[in-house]
C-alpha cells in the first residue's frame, strides 16, 4: 500500500532500556528495526513513591541519571526527555487530566531539568550521534531545550506519540 503511495515506510520501536542505557530486546528484533527510540518510560528508583508527591528529589536525580545513560547507550533516538515522564504511580488517583499532567510534567521539567543537565545532555548526545524526539502532543523539549539543542546541532526527530490517526 505504501508503494502505491509513495511512501517508504520505517520498521522502527520505542522502547525502555536498563538503567545503564541497555537495550533489552532480541537482536531479531534489534536486526528488524531501522530506527530504535530509547524513552524512559521507567526508573530504577529503590525509594518509596508516595501519590502526590511530585517533588521528589532523589527521584529525579535517578530519572536524569537514567537518561544520561539511555544517551550513551544504543538506539537512534533519544525519546520522552522531558515529558510524559514516568510520575504515573505519584499521580492521585482520578484528580488529573492529560493537560494537568502535561502541566505538571512542564513544572517538573523546570525544577529539577536545569541549564546544567542539559548541558550534559547536550555533551552526552554530541559523542553517541543520537538525536532528540521532539513530542508533539506534550510540545516538549521546552522551547529553551530545542534552541540549545539546535545550537549544538544535536539531530532532532518530530514525533506526535499522538496514538490516534485524527491526532
Amino acid at each position: 500500500y505504501a508503494c502505491k503511495k509513495g511512501q517508504r515506510v520505517i520498521c522502527g520501536i520505542e522502547t525502555c532500556t536498563d538503567f545503564y542505557g541497555k537495550i533489552r530486546l532480541s537482536d531479531r528484533v534489534i536486526k528488524n528495526c531501522e530506527i530504535i527510540i530509547t524513552s524512559p518510560h521507567y526508573i530504577e528508583y529503590g525509594g518509596s513513591i508516595i501519590p502526590g508527591k511530585y517533588y521528589d528529589d532523589k527521584f529525579w536525580t535517578a530519572y536524569k541519571n537514567k537518561v544520561i545513560n539511555m544517551a550513551k547507550g544504543s538506539g537512534n533516538i533519544l525519546g520522552h526527555m522531558e515529558s510524559y515522564l514516568p510520575y504515573g504511580s505519584m499521580l492521585v488517583p482520578n484528580t488529573t487530566t492529560f493537560e494537568g499532567r502535561i502541566r505538571l510534567a512542564q513544572k517538573i521539567a523546570n525544577r529539577y531539568f536545569d541549564e546544567k543537565y542539559i548541558d550534559e545532555l547536550i555533551d552526552t548526545l554530541r559523542v553517541s550521534n543520537k538525536a532528540i524526539e521532539l513530542h508533539c502532543m506534550t510540545k516538549s523539549p521546552r522551547d529553551w531545550v530545542i534552541d540549545k539543542l539546535s545550537q549544538n546541532n544535536i539531530p532532532m526527530s518530530i514525533g506526535s506519540d499522538a496514538h490516534a490517526l485524527d491526532a
